[in-house]
């Protein structure tokens, strides 16, 4: 009689094998670690996002130190500041200010200069008296908006290009450098703005910050006019 229940529980055992299909263990251990590896690549990205969103974030700009610039009471946030100065009179500061711009992959920068009005010409002023004499006959394209025209190599202004917008009474007027960095082509912009009645800025920027102009000259002087 044991031996009649042992020869059935055997045979119900071979029926349960023969119900499972082939290799079945082997699939579900291959599922498990399918879905396993997909929880990992998921969180990897939701780190991935996090750590670009950091990276697009310009870092907090930090507590302000105060100086004195053309009688001028100038609070700059230690965080922009370049070197080490603390504090008071002084004849210029060198800064570098983080813009972000709506849907920017990344934050651009703007390294400026703040000097006495008496020592920096807005740009918009050389536009007329200087740069407008020095022009060549051709013109080339750029950004939206802005005319591009290249200056004649002679007096130091070879590869220069002056952009400025054609409709403005007060018109945006940057001069760019194109250099060659390890066989790259490099723009280096720059262009004077007044800050105040005694202060100018000098504002330093390259290529994909000349491509959004308006809104990047509007956010850098929204940012420095917050200064004095």
């Amino acid at each position: 009689m044991a031996a009649a229940h042992a020869t059935h529980a055997t045979h119900a055992t071979h029926a349960q094998k023969r119900l499972l299909p082939p290799h079945f263990g082997q699939t579900v251990a291959g599922i498990f670690i399918f879905i396993s590896a997909l929880g990992l690549a998921a969180a990897y990205g939701l780190q991935a996002i996090a750590e670009r969103s950091r990276d697009v974030a310009p870092p907090p700009p930090g507590e302000p130190i105060h100086f004195t610039l053309a009688a001028v009471d100038v609070a700059v946030p230690i965080n922009w500041l370049r070197g080490t100065p603390r504090g008071g009179f002084v004849e210029a500061l060198e800064l570098t200010v983080p813009i972000k711009l709506p849907d920017a992959s990344e934050a651009l920068q703007a390294d400026v200069t703040l000097l006495p009005r008496a020592r920096a010409v807005p740009s918009a002023a050389l536009l007329d008296r200087l740069y407008i004499h020095r022009f060549s006959d051709n013109q080339v394209a750029g950004p939206h908006g802005l005319i591009g025209k290249p200056l004649i190599a002679e007096a130091g202004y070879e590869n220069e290009t002056v952009w400025y917008d054609p409709v403005n009474g007060n018109p945006f007027v940057a001069k760019c450098l194109e250099l060659i960095d390890e066989g790259e082509r490099v723009l280096e912009c720059m262009r004077t703005i007044p800050l105040g009645t005694k202060v100018s800025a000098v504002v330093r920027f390259d290529e994909p910050a000349l491509m959004r102009w308006q809104e990047f000259d509007a956010a850098v002087a929204a940012a420095l006019e917050e200064l004095i």
